[in-house]
C-alpha cells in the first residue's frame, strides 16, 4: 500500500513538471561573453577613481609573521636605515611595491608623514614576475 501510494505521489510530480510552460528562447537572456563581462566590472587594477586602502609595512617583519603597520614615522625612518624593504598592504590583503607615476623611483620616505595611518593610494595595481607593484599618482589619508 505504501509503494503505491508513493508511486502515485511521484507520477504526479513527474507529470506537473512535464506540464509547465517552458520559456520561449526569445525569453531567454544571452549569457554575457568574458569581454562583456569585464567592461560592466571595470578594471580591477585601477585604482584612479576608488583609492587603495592599507598601511605601510616592512616586508622583514612580514615574512617573520609580524604583519604590524610601522606605527610612527621613526619607525619607519628605523626600517630605512637597516635596509628594509617597506611596502604597503592594502586591505585586499596584497603586497606593493609603491613607486612614483612620474619617474618609477621607489621611494618609502614620502610616506613619512602618513605613517602610522591608513593610507589612500591612487593609482594603477600591476603584476609583473609575480611581484605586485602600485603606480603611484597621489596619496592621502583615509577617510
Amino acid at each position: 500500500m505504501k509503494k503505491t501510494l508513493l508511486m502515485f505521489a511521484f507520477l504526479g510530480v513527474l507529470i506537473f513538471s512535464a506540464c509547465q510552460e517552458k520559456p520561449k528562447p526569445e525569453q531567454i537572456e544571452e549569457t554575457p561573453t568574458m569581454e562583456q563581462a569585464l567592461e560592466e566590472v571595470g578594471n580591477p587594477n585601477d585604482f584612479t577613481e576608488k583609492p587603495l586602502v592599507g598601511e605601510l609595512v616592512s616586508i622583514d617583519m612580514a615574512t617573520k609573521g609580524d604583519n604590524a603597520p610601522l606605527a610612527t614615522a621613526e619607525a619607519l625612518n628605523k626600517s630605512m636605515k637597516n635596509d628594509e624593504l617597506i611596502v604597503f598592504k592594502g586591505d585586499n590583503s596584497n603586497y606593493y611595491i609603491v613607486v612614483s607615476q612620474n619617474d618609477f623611483i621607489y621611494s618609502p620616505s614620502a610616506f613619512a608623514s602618513l605613517a602610522g595611518k591608513k593610507i589612500a593610494l591612487f593609482g594603477t595595481a600591476k603584476e609583473v614576475n609575480k611581484v605586485n607593484f602600485f603606480i603611484l599618482e597621489k596619496m592621502e589619508e583615509a577617510k
